[in-house]
């Protein structure tokens, strides 16, 4: 009994263990030749051909296949843990932008974990995580709307200044629409935008709310992120209830070097 229990171990180490996995991916460095692939020879023959065609290969006979993108492709290793796995230079190069960005203090709230990266970063591990279900949720998570945060975040450089010209604005609405409800006009639209305001303010005065708003604008504008990538589908929640930005290697390096 004891001896199958030890073969069972062993059984689901080979086929769960990410170190087991990806060490057998590992054995052949990446040539200048592959690292010069592009995001349109992902089903070229030169790519079955190059390391990054071998280890998708390798992986996809092991892991199940979650999503694959232009340049990486993830794969599921178990219920809480993923691997990120390049198939071009523009994949090392995400890979290694997300790796960077998660040793960042200030920034690290809205990263999911990684746990482990490849020394090359052809492949990194991270946390898994639900995407979002609908803009609702993340208000309900975040407390101000997808549409708000976006338009904050394009507000400026300087978080101190941008939340000042924020509170600033918000008092004004606030105070038109008292003003116009005293006066008996504007009906329910007035009505509704005079509670809106009313929430923003109290969020904004929030120090709890304030710093994980500071983290995520930290982010966008230290890794030079497009605030584009805020969107719904890059959005998802961890298993401790973090709300956290599932994809940040596309930064502007990135982009510049290989998409535009």
């Amino acid at each position: 009994m004891n001896l199958l229990k030890k073969y069972i171990k062993v059984f689901l180490k080979e086929r769960f263990d990410p170190g087991t996995d990806l060490t057998s991916i590992e054995q052949h460095e990446i040539s200048s030749d592959d690292f010069g692939i592009g995001n349109s020879e992902i089903d070229s023959d030169k790519f079955k051909n190059s390391v990054y065609g071998k280890r998708f290969k390798s992986l996809k006979e092991k892991l199940p296949l979650v999503d694959k993108g232009s340049s990486r492709a993830v794969f599921k290793i178990n219920s809480k843990k993923i691997v990120k796995l390049a198939l071009s230079g523009a994949g090392v190069d995400q890979n290694q932008s997300e790796y960077n960005i998660s040793k960042q203090p200030s920034t690290t709230d809205w990263i999911p974990k990684i746990f482990k990266c490849a020394h090359d970063y052809s492949w990194l591990i991270s946390e898994l995580v639900r995407p979002l279900n609908s803009e609702k949720e993340f208000k309900e998570l975040f407390g101000l709307s997808l549409y708000e945060t976006i338009r904050f975040l394009r507000k400026g450089n300087f978080f101190p200044e941008v939340v000042e010209k924020k509170m600033k604005n918000l008092f004004d609405q606030y105070d038109s629409a008292k003003k116009d409800l005293d006066d008996g006009e504007g009906g329910d639209f007035v009505k509704n935008l005079y509670k809106n305001m009313a929430d923003q303010i109290k969020l904004f005065k929030d120090p709890t709310f304030l710093k994980k708003l500071e983290s995520l604008f930290n982010l966008f504008k230290l890794n030079q992120l497009e605030v584009n990538d805020l969107d719904i589908r890059n959005l998802g929640k961890t298993a401790d209830g973090r709300l956290v930005v599932l994809d940040t290697g596309a930064t502007h390096y990135v982009m510049s070097k290989w998409y535009y």
